[in-house]
């Protein structure tokens, strides 16, 4: 290929690269529309109350396995004083 063929062709990427970085800043830079303002809003309170379910959830499988534990110590406890009363050894 010609030496003037390939200082066009890396010219050419470099203004494509340039656009590039532009395009990216304006969009960075652009204020949201009211329809995109009003999705991204949305997005966020559905988030917060999927967070919030999520840790209301959390927080019942932990009360269960407490409740759990305490009647299997229960149990436990209640089958110890059976075998008390009758002598005969727990299994």
């Amino acid at each position: 290929m010609s030496p003037i063929y390939n200082v066009l062709q890396q010219e050419s990427e470099e203004r494509r690269n340039k656009v590039k970085v532009m395009d990216r800043l304006r969009v960075k830079n652009e204020k949201l529309t009211d329809l995109e303002e009003e999705q991204r809003l949305l997005t966020n309170t559905l988030q917060s109350k999927a967070m919030m379910q999520l840790q209301e959830n959390e927080e019942e499988i932990k009360r269960l396995n407490q409740v759990r534990k305490a009647t299997k110590r229960q149990q436990a406890s209640n089958k110890l004083q059976q075998s008390d009363k009758t002598g005969i050894s727990p299994s």
